[in-house]
């Protein structure tokens, strides 16, 4: 899948972002190829100058930032005398949409958390191709390039019209997580469709443990259960229509029952009391107290949660129960596998050849082991686990993605499109809580795509 647009400019949905992307197309044509007259020689693949410093934004969420010492590491066996300038943040666009405006942006950015906005950057040009980096050496095997090293779904996600703008690092593998120990405690089964996920609910019921508990102030958790949903039972074409805003394609069958799924579970009680108004962190927390069954998250979890999870809890991971068995395009054992964590390099930066030589450093066995190792989730590096003792957990996922890893199982609008993404977290926080029926929620969500098809000034994006 390539992303490719169709018209020349995209409107933001925020007055913010329009003052960005309007600024950014004046300050856009700097060049960084001249290096300081005191950056020492040229050196690796790219002729990153052996003497400049590189500056780098990692965003410190689920993962932490420990990690980047081993990168560091890598990154000085070929430039030790490029001093490396980490920052750890969260609020990375809070930070550094200042930056960009003025001109003077770091030189590599991990663009996660609460992210600038990759289209908006990519539409005035902020954002260097990375294409580079595929054909260059690897580092552990200089007969094998980066892109022969990375796992599908990585060079695809991160490219906009035909140019790679971000590196996704690691292999996020998104299902949902409950304790193997709970489900051995009570014979229970994993169930592997929706009525037995149901069923299962009504028992736990009586146990006093709700079947589903979310964090209803991110909404984007149990968002990536309903797209794997209608994934799994009408086929990638699916969400592939509503990437490109298809007439009809809110309206089909196939979404009704998604969102008749979830409303499913209020209607039953079956979710957890006060999910509504929990932060992920306290949604989690009651989840790993045994308050309820399953979990939707990706592989960040457990790393997340180092220090609360209880001994003998026995995280794990499972697919997303199919809607009906008989009719599904997938199989149960099918698994969203979304590369995450996407880095990116500005065209302003003082230092883009060094970001790449750290790029390449962050892709070695060496560095990604580390991540693993650190955090508990897998990298996109192919054989990055051999050797590392990972932990019941990570096992878990990495078993699940050999098995039915899938990277296409996802939606892209909701990185193009803001005022969608924005309307689809608002409607499946109403159906979770039983304000609006499934039928009304497709309806609204058709009427918020038609608005965004029929608007000539956004820049619209085709999934192939």
């Amino acid at each position: 899948m390539q992303i490719t647009p169709t018209t020349r400019r995209r409107a933001t949905a925020t007055a913010g972002a329009l003052v960005l992307s309007a600024t950014l197309l004046l300050t856009s044509c700097a060049s960084t190829d001249a290096a300081p007259a005191d950056a020492g020689e040229p050196v690796g693949p790219f002729g990153a100058p052996s003497a400049q410093p590189i500056e780098v934004y990692a965003f410190d969420g689920g993962y932490g930032t420990e990690y980047t010492d081993a990168v560091i590491k890598v990154y000085n066996e070929q430039l030790p005398d490029s001093e490396v300038d980490l920052k750890s943040v969260q609020e990375i666009s809070t930070q550094l949409q200042p930056r960009f405006v003025g001109g003077n942006p770091p030189d590599l950015i991990d663009n996660s958390g609460k992210p600038i906005e990759t289209t908006t950057l990519a539409d005035s040009g902020q954002l260097l191709d990375l294409s580079e980096l595929l054909e260059a050496p690897s580092w552990d095997d200089p007969d094998v390039t980066v892109g022969e090293t990375l796992t599908p779904g990585v060079v695809e996600t991160g490219t906009y019209d035909g140019k790679l703008l971000e590196l996704r690092y690691v292999n996020t593998a998104k299902g949902l997580w409950y304790s193997q120990s709970l489900f051995e405690e009570h014979g229970w089964e994993i169930p592997t469709t929706w009525d037995a996920f149901v069923e299962l609910g009504e028992q736990a019921k009586n146990e006093g443990i709700a079947l589903f508990a979310y964090p209803g102030q991110v909404i984007s958790y149990p968002a990536d259960v309903f797209i794997t949903l209608i994934g799994k039972q009408a086929g990638i074409d699916a969400l592939r229509s509503l990437d490109n805003l298809e007439s009809g394609a809110w309206e089909s069958d196939v979404v009704v029952d998604a969102f008749g799924a979830l409303a499913e579970l209020h209607d039953k009680d079956l979710i957890l009391k006060g999910s509504e108004a929990l932060t992920h962190t306290e949604a989690q927390t009651e989840f790993v107290r045994g308050e309820a069954l399953f979990y939707p998250a990706g592989s960040w979890l457990e790393n997340e949660m180092k220090g609360v999870t209880p001994e003998g809890f026995d995280m794990a991971i499972t697919p997303i129960p199919l809607l009906d068995e008989a009719t599904a395009a997938l199989g149960f054992e099918q698994l969203q596998v979304a590369p995450g964590e996407a880095f990116i390099i500005p065209t302003e930066a003082k230092n883009p050849k060094g970001a790449m030589e750290y790029l390449r450093a962050m892709l070695s066995k060496e560095a990604a082991s580390e991540f693993s190792r650190l955090t508990g989730a897998p990298t996109v590096v192919k054989g990055s686990l051999e050797g590392v003792d990972v932990t019941p957990a990570l096992q878990t996922v990495t078993d699940a993605i050999e098995v039915g890893g899938n990277a296409e199982l996802r939606v892209s609008f909701r990185g193009w499109y803001e005022p969608l993404r924005t309307q689809w977290f608002t409607t499946l926080g109403d159906v979770l809580a039983g304000r609006v029926s499934p039928e009304e929620a497709s309806q609204t969500m058709q009427q918020a795509a038609d608005e965004i098809a029929a608007d000539d000034s956004i820049t619209k994006y085709t999934r192939d």
